[in-house]
């Protein structure tokens, strides 16, 4: 199942980050195979097209069950603690799945099935005790990776003039970007992220409203901030 209720195959390197990833990403001989693949089918580096490849792949494997937009939920154990059959739902076709197995790899991102088995697990930092880590944390903490939102705009071939909606408020200026430089957004504009002091699963959805409070204050500068790219044609 993709842990991520995506409707397409292949997570991060899918086209639901909306562009095609970095040429020289290849984690491994299977990725490479199909970056090969893909550089014959999809010379114009088109990121549904990157999707339709991974999806190939997967139809092309007899012995493979590909479960989209299905959500890892639980699991059984037996009397030894070991997973027998992990629990899925399908939002979409309002089913649900029992998977039994003898082997259960945990895919999901965030650790989610080992949890759900009861299994130890930590968030955060460590401290430099914990591991014997010198330049770790004195003391741990809970505080982890931010989320990040990207845009990417298109050249309209005129001025498009840009007003943000009413109740999105945050402004910045040309202080906030003295460490992050702006430069050209049609192809992704990633530094956008948020973190402390939210917790980035259980969080998620306040964490969506900060970033898109964010990034249209950073789409509002760029188009009328100081002038410079007010008549900018995107």
């Amino acid at each position: 199942a993709e842990p991520l209720f995506r409707s397409m195959v292949g997570a991060d390197q899918s086209g639901s980050r909306g562009k095609e990833n970095e040429t020289e990403a290849r984690e491994g001989g299977l990725l490479e195979e199909i970056r090969l693949d893909n550089s014959i089918a999809n010379p114009q580096f088109c990121a549904e097209m990157l999707d339709l490849t991974f999806l190939d792949k997967f139809r092309m494997e007899p012995n493979m069950t590909l479960l989209l937009n299905t959500w890892f939920t639980g699991v059984s154990k037996d009397d030894d603690g070991n997973i027998t059959m992990a629990y899925a739902d399908n939002q979409i076709t309002q089913k649900r799945f029992e998977i039994q197995g003898k082997i259960f790899i945990d895919c999901t991102g965030d650790g989610r099935l080992g949890a759900e088995a009861g299994n130890y697990w930590t968030q955060g930092r460590e401290s430099k005790a914990q591991y014997g880590e010198s330049l770790a944390m004195d003391v741990a903490d809970t505080l982890t990776e931010g989320t990040s939102l990207a845009f990417h705009a298109k050249d309209m071939g005129k001025p498009m003039p840009f007003t943000p909606p009413p109740s999105f408020k945050r402004r910045f200026t040309s202080d906030d970007f003295k460490f992050r430089h702006i430069g050209a957004v049609d192809y992704g504009y990633w530094w956008i992220e948020v973190s402390y002091p939210y917790d980035t699963v259980s969080d998620g959805d306040e964490i969506m409203h900060e970033l898109l409070e964010a990034l249209i204050g950073v789409w509002d500068y760029i188009k009328n901030g100081d002038g410079k790219f007010a008549a900018d044609p995107t």
